[in-house]
């Protein structure tokens, strides 16, 4: 029902009830507005270029909705499966790491145990120190 309404509005009626704020140019439609504005008073260029045909387009949503729907698709699962893969690759490096830190701990825990039983054993063997 909106859309039956607008077009009688902008095709039949030509309500024209988007005005320009920094000219006279009147339209009906706030994207012609926003469009007038980019190309006329901030020289701003709205085109983007599709990463599939290159094609310049001001709408590049739509381009890509229209005519690249397969292609966009495949686009989004390569994407994902690259992210899933580069959180494993990640996972995985942490994972080693963490077998690194428990093995140097381990070693060092080793050492001290080594350190402690030498001190003790040399105290078991020395000879009882005399007093004077």
């Amino acid at each position: 029902k909106e859309g039956l309404e607008r077009h009688i509005k902008q095709v039949h009626e030509q309500i024209k009830n988007y005005h320009c704020e920094e000219c006279e140019y009147r339209t009906y439609s706030g994207a012609n507005l926003r469009l007038h504005v980019s190309k006329m008073h901030t020289k701003v260029d709205n085109e983007r270029v599709c990463q599939f045909c290159n094609i310049k387009t001001r709408s590049l949503d739509y381009h890509l909705r229209i005519y690249h729907t397969d292609e966009k698709f495949k686009l989004k699962q390569q994407q994902q499966e690259e992210a899933k893969n580069k959180q494993e690759s990640q996972d995985q490096q942490d994972h080693q790491q963490s077998q690194q830190d428990q093995q140097i701990s381990q070693t060092h825990q080793d050492d001290d145990s080594k350190s402690s039983q030498q001190q003790f054993e040399s105290t078991l063997l020395s000879p009882p120190k005399k007093e004077i």
